[in-house]
C-alpha cells in the first residue's frame, strides 16, 4: 500500500522515553539509504483497536529506518509498505522481538530498555490474565501465575547463580517467544517490582481461609536511575539483591541500616562506575565488590576496611590451604613416577603431559605470584631474577621428567 512517511505513526507500545533513538544508528541507516536505496521492508498496520482507535498507519518495527528514510527522503516520500491486520498483542510481542537484539549493546545490558519492555508486557499480560494461586501437584505448593496462560511443565532453576523457579518469569518468556530468556524476564520483575514500578501479587485468604491474590504496590527499596547505570544483567541484579538484603533490617547485611536512600544508592553506583574505567568489570561489579561499596557509602571508610581486611584474610587462609594442597599432590605424582620409573616402565607418557599442561609455565607464574605477594605484605629479599629457583622449591611432578633429566629404563 502506497503510504507517506510522515502519515506514519509509531508502534503504540515504543517509549522513546525509555528507550529513545540512537542517533549513530540512524546515521548508519542514513548512508545505507544513500548506498542502496530505501528498502521499504516495514510492517504497518491500520486496523482498528484499543490502542488504535482511529484506524491510524502505525509501524510495528523499524523506527531507526524510518527515522532515517524522514532525514533522508523527506516526510513527503511515498512508500510502498506492507500493511496487515495486526492486534495489539501482537504489536507488543513484534516490538520487544525487533528490540531483544538491542537489549544488549557492545556487551553491555541496557537495563532501562530491557525493564521498560518487561513492565509493558506485565501491564498487559495482568489486564488479560489476572494472577492467581494453584497447586502444580497434588499436595504440592501453590505457585503464583497467570490463569489464562499455560503453567510450564519444566522447572528452571540455577542454585549456583542464585536463581529460582519463577512461574510468571517464565509464563511471560513463553509468551514471547524462545529467543527471550527466562533469567532476564525473572531479574527485571525483581528490580520493576522493588522500585515501585509495577503492582505485584500478594498472597492473601479470605474468611474461609480461601486463597486470594490482591495486586499491591511493593514498598520502593530500589532506585531506578542507580539500576539503570549498571552494565550487564548480572550486575543489576547484584546490585539489586544487595539493595534489598540491606532494607531488611531484620537480615542486613549492615547493622541498623534499613532502607538506603536513592541519593546513596546514586553515590554508590556512581563509585563503581569511576571504578570500572581503571580496573576489570568482572571485578568491580563483583557481590562482594558492590557490597563493599555499599558498606563505604553507608557506614564510612573504617568499617568497609574492616570488611575488606576480613575478606581478604579468609582469600589468604582459602590460598594457603589450597597451595598445602597442591604441594601434596605434587609429592604423591611424584611417588609414582618415580616407582615407575626406577621399575624400568616407560615414562615418555607423563612427560607428554607435563609438556601439554605447560606445568613448568604454571609454577613460574604461581612462584611469581607469591613473590608478588611478598613484596605487598612483608619483607621480600629475594630478587626477581630469582623467581626460577622459587619454582624450584615447589616440586614439579617429576623434575625427572624434562628430557635431560630422563633416566634410561633398567634393562632386564
Amino acid at each position: 500500500m502506497k503510504v507517506k512517511l510522515k502519515d506514519l505513526h509509531s508502534n503504540p507500545w515504543r517509549s522513546f522515553e525509555d528507550y529513545p533513538l540512537v542517533e549513530w544508528k540512524v546515521d548508519a541507516l542514513r548512508n545505507s539509504i544513500k548506498a542502496f536505496t530505501f528498502w521499504e521492508n516495514l510492517l504497518v498496520r491500520n486496523n482498528v483497536t484499543d490502542l488504535n482507535p482511529d484506524g491510524e498507519f502505525q509501524l510495528a518495527y523499524g523506527h531507526h529506518r524510518l527515522q532515517a528514510a524522514k532525514l533522508e527522503l523527506g516526510e513527503d516520500y511515498v512508500g510502498d509498505l506492507a500493511v496487515k491486520e495486526l492486534s495489539d498483542e501482537t504489536m507488543l510481542k513484534i516490538l520487544l522481538e525487533e528490540n531483544n537484539d538491542i537489549y544488549v549493546e557492545n556487551g553491555k545490558l541496557n537495563v532501562k530498555a530491557f525493564d521498560s519492555g518487561i513492565k509493558q508486557a506485565w501491564e498487559y499480560l495482568i489486564k488479560l490474565s489476572s494472577p492467581d494461586y494453584k497447586t502444580q501437584k497434588k499436595g504440592g505448593p501453590h505457585v503464583l501465575h497467570f490463569k489464562g496462560l499455560p503453567i510450564p511443565e519444566e522447572q528452571r532453576t540455577d542454585p549456583e547463580n542464585g536463581y529460582k523457579y519463577s512461574c510468571l518469569a517464565k509464563q511471560i518468556q513463553e509468551w514471547l517467544g524462545e529467543n527471550h530468556s527466562e533469567e532476564l524476564v525473572h531479574n527485571s520483575l525483581m528490580r520493576l517490582r522493588n522500585d515501585g514500578s509495577i503492582k505485584y501479587p500478594e498472597r492473601t485468604k479470605d474468611k474461609d481461609g480461601k486463597i486470594k491474590v490482591k495486586m499491591t504496590t511493593p514498598e520502593m527499596v530500589l532506585d531506578r536511575e542507580a539500576v539503570n547505570t549498571m552494565p550487564t544483567n548480572k550486575a543489576a541484579k547484584r546490585f539489586t539483591t544487595i539493595m534489598i538484603e540491606i532494607a531488611d533490617e531484620k537480615n542486613s547485611v549492615v547493622k541498623k541500616q534499613g532502607k538506603v536512600s536513592p541519593a546513596k544508592q546514586k553515590k554508590i553506583a556512581k563509585n563503581l562506575a569511576e571504578k570500572s574505567e581503571r580496573l576489570y568489570m568482572k571485578e568491580v561489579y563483583s557481590q562482594s565488590s558492590i557490597l563493599n561499596e555499599a558498606v563505604r557509602v553507608i557506614d564510612g571508610e573504617k568499617e568497609a576496611e574492616e570488611r575488606e581486611s576480613a575478606e581478604i584474610l579468609s582469600m589468604i587462609e582459602k590460598l594457603q590451604k589450597g597451595t598445602n594442597k597442591l604441594v601434596r599432590d605434587y609429592k604423591a605424582v611424584n611417588r609414582i613416577i618415580e616407582d615407575r620409573q626406577d621399575d624400568g616402565k616407560d615414562v615418555d607418557l607423563f612427560r607428554t603431559a607435563f609438556e601439554k599442561f605447560k606445568c613448568g609455565f604454571a609454577i613460574t607464574k604461581l612462584a611469581k605470584a607469591i613473590f608478588d605477594f611478598n613484596n605487598l605484605v612483608g619483607k621480600n629479599e629475594t630478587d626477581k631474577s630469582k623467581i626460577g629457583e622459587l619454582s624450584n622449591d615447589i616440586e614439579s611432578p617429576n623434575p625427572r621428567l624434562e628430557t635431560r633429566r630422563i633416566k634410561e629404563p633398567v634393562s632386564s
